[in-house]
């Protein structure tokens, strides 16, 4: 009915607004399905939904992330507006990327089992850091890991973190202390 036979009722109103594009999207109570159809005719494969923060994290096909974004990131922009939501579109190559970089940073705590290490990372902690600088009560909030083992992995991830950064300190130092001597500093890898 809005669209008109054959888009007679659209047509006239981009005429009447001199050719200006016109997007029509069915609403529906739905946030994640309603981004979906806003960005249509991109594919969404996953979207991850935050709703404390208010913001939803929507996962393309590698070949779809240009149209799900749009010339100049409109498409993502009316999404945004039309549900009042931040939203962020990524590639799924980038999104499974950022799934080994978390789950190896978490892997890498000293003492963390793959178990803990998987409800941790599907609890929104994506690092290492995450960990260490999170409230115990956040780690407790999370289900099948015990008040000990919060307290283990807390404490863990917190020395962790401490010598990652002293290392990382200590390195910076040194290629600072050989840049100023006038050697070239040598990469330092982990």
């Amino acid at each position: 009915a809005c669209v008109g036979m054959k888009g007679t009722r659209v047509q006239s109103v981009v005429q009447e607004l001199r050719g200006e594009k016109i997007d029509i999207v069915h609403w529906i109570p739905d946030h994640a399905e309603y981004v979906c159809r806003a960005l249509a005719p991109a594919k969404v494969s996953k979207i991850l939904i935050d709703d404390e923060d208010h913001t939803m994290e929507v996962i393309v096909p590698d070949d779809q992330l240009s149209l799900a974004i749009g010339k100049k990131g409109q498409n993502v922009r009316l999404a945004s507006r039309l549900t009042g939501w931040r939203i962020d579109v990524r590639s799924e190559a980038e999104a499974e990327e950022e799934t080994r970089r978390a789950r190896q940073s978490i892997g890498a705590i000293p003492g963390i089992g793959d178990f803990a290490s998987e409800l941790l990372y599907q609890e929104g902690f994506k690092s290492a850091e995450d960990i260490a600088d999170s409230d115990l009560a956040e780690i407790l909030d999370v289900e099948g890991i015990s008040k000990e083992k919060a307290e283990a992995l807390h404490n863990s991830a917190r020395q962790y973190v401490a010598e990652k950064r002293a290392r990382e300190a200590e390195a910076a130092a040194a290629a600072a202390a050989s840049v100023t001597a006038g050697e070239p500093a040598e990469p330092q890898s982990e």
